[in-house]
């Protein structure tokens, strides 16, 4: 029992045939497909991923069955159950928004449908399925697309709706123009998104063209001409750094950085202030540089490949590093995980804009903090500095080390060169990015960032004791804080603890978790498939963006946790 609710059978294990050694023709999550059956080398592949697609008969057919939850005959009801577990298409988000006040009844019917689903693991057979650039295995029509697009929650599967914006592009020509343009204006965000991203890519639209439309449009459409490389894109995104809409700022300000490979600390959940000088210096910036043709740039986990988890177990010596696929089949002879295994550590920090992880341990951990390349290759390792709350490698070869008040930068000698001191202990610390650190201030009960002379940059306060403290490639903050008990629950059975989602600028609870029963919540990272992995001391488990469990990874005490 996990989170209150019983885990999901492990899927069937593949035979000594299908554990062959993996081809190396294989494509980005191509482990994913197979460990529930769906071979991308198999002759059948092509008609086996277009059931993965709803149409308009489908979609109102799963829209009725989903109703009928909550029939009151039962045994429309209980109809309804079988056919909703059995539906080939991922229908996972909109049962679980159908959750959301609903009857007691319902509610256990869906949890119900989505135990047993959950061993289908559809949502990762899609977002994989539709990052594959073989032709063959592309949608059979843009409207079809559109269609399964508009029943997902664009913020909920961020990453999956990139996925989804790169497949349209794929099954998209000059004739869909018209169907384009059409979808502008449709009742869904997320079909809106993707046609003016499809736009965007193919060059159809043009930056006069899209004064009208709302930001988070003409942002899709930027990050289409970004994905092909094409012209235009830099000034629009400069444009969109003003918007009143934290992600569209959050994004663009993302994809100036990766376009051109510089970071002018523009963060869209500073002071409006603090925006506005940002904004100017790369207003400054762009403006000396000709806004022309440039590599394909991508926003989101879509365009980098194959996943691991990377899980750091606890043992008698303080930790071992175990490497996972994202569906959570143990990868073997992974020279990462080998590597963090040989640090004796608590923490881990991936920093990929230096190309590294930083493994660290605090005074019970003999104070060690060890430094590697993304490919496991040892790059740094120092003893006696105590690092209760992390540490991170600077890029100019110098280490910054943080414990109780105190942050020090120290040379790849172990040479003091400076140091200050934090208003309050830190319970975590960890770069973002260049000159930007995050902290979590659990007795102030605030989370907050600061550049690399101490000062603080931005804060969000009030809440009950937070630690762990992380963000998301899309802005977003994972933190976990003191729960608050319910009204009538155990003390054995309660939650000390939860994890919270928040927006960028921390003012927003986007997910809540509570593990039942669970003292410490040591880590936490979020999948592709949009669901979060949770560490804690009874072990690690898969979650819902609306907080439910839904499968047991490991039984044994998390010391780490993150998916690279």
């Amino acid at each position: 029992m996990v989170g209150g609710v019983e885990a999901a059978v492990e899927p069937k294990r593949a035979s000594s045939d299908e554990e062959a050694k993996e081809d190396s023709s294989l494509g980005p999550g191509d482990s994913i497909l197979r460990d529930i059956g769906f071979d991308p080398l198999s002759k059948d592949y092509k008609d086996r991923v277009k059931g993965l697609f709803l149409d308009s008969d489908q979609l109102d057919n799963a829209l009725g069955l989903i109703a009928d939850l909550d029939n009151d005959d039962f045994r429309k009801r209980n109809e309804a159950s079988k056919k909703l577990a059995m539906i080939e298409a991922p229908i996972e988000h909109m049962l679980s928004e159908s959750r959301k006040d609903s009857t007691i009844e319902m509610a256990r019917r869906v949890q119900g449908i989505l135990n047993v689903r959950i061993k289908k693991r559809l949502i990762d057979v899609l977002y994989h399925a539709s990052v594959r650039s073989d032709e063959n295995s592309a949608p059979s029509s843009l409207e079809s697309l559109m269609i399964l697009a508009s029943t997902f929650d664009s913020v909920t599967y961020w990453e999956l709706m990139r996925a989804l914006e790169m497949a349209a592009v794929r099954v998209s020509v000059e004739q869909d123009r018209v169907l384009l343009e059409k979808g502008l204006s449709h009742d869904s965000q997320s079909v809106r998104e993707i046609c003016s991203f499809v736009l965007g890519y193919l060059g159809m639209d043009q930056g006069s063209e899209t004064s009208g439309l709302e930001d988070i449009l003409i942002l899709a459409n930027a990050r289409g001409r970004s994905a092909a490389g094409k012209d235009g894109a830099a000034k629009i995104l400069l444009g969109l750094l003003s918007s009143d809409n934290v992600r569209v700022r959050q994004e663009s300000g993302s994809l100036l950085r990766i376009i051109f490979q510089t970071d002018l600390g523009f963060a869209a959940y500073d002071s409006s202030e603090l925006r506005k000088l940002a904004k100017d210096r790369w207003s400054n910036y762009i403006n000396g540089k000709e806004d022309g043709p440039h590599w394909p740039v991508f926003l989101g986990m879509s365009s980098r490949g194959q996943f691991q988890v990377i899980v750091g177990k606890s043992d008698t010596k303080g930790g071992a590093a175990l490497s996972y696929t994202t569906s959570g089949k143990k990868i073997e002879n992974s020279e990462l995980a080998e590597s963090i295994s040989g640090a004796v550590s608590d923490r881990m920090v991936f920093d990929y804009a230096g190309g590294n992880v930083v493994v660290s341990g605090g005074a019970e951990l003999e104070s060690k903090v060890a430094v590697f390349s993304l490919s496991g290759t040892d790059l740094w390792t120092v003893s006696g500095v105590p690092a209760g709350a992390g540490a991170a490698l600077l890029p100019e070869g110098k280490m910054v080390i943080a414990s109780g008040f105190n942050v020090r930068v120290i040379d790849l000698f172990g040479n003091p060169v400076r140091s200050w001191k934090m208003p309050s202990k830190m319970d975590s610390f960890s770069r973002l990015r260049l000159g930007r650190f995050m902290c979590a201030h659990s007795d102030e009960g605030a989370i907050a960032e600061y550049n690399s002379d101490g000062k603080q940059i931005w804060k969000a306060s009030g809440m009950n004791r937070p630690r762990n403290v992380s963000r998301l490639e899309n802005g977003n903050i994972l933190v976990v804080v003191d729960a608050e008990p319910k009204a009538g629950e155990e003390k054995a059975t309660s939650s000390l603890v939860e994890l919270l989602g928040l927006s960028p600028d921390g003012q927003r609870t986007l997910l809540r978790i509570q593990p039942k029963g669970v003292k410490t919540i040591s880590s936490s990272a979020r999948l592709p498939n949009g669901n979060t992995l949770v560490g804690t001391e009874k072990g690690l488990a898969e979650y819902t963006p609306d907080g439910y469990a839904i499968k047991v990874w490991l039984k044994s005490p998390i010391l780490s946790l993150h998916v690279h």
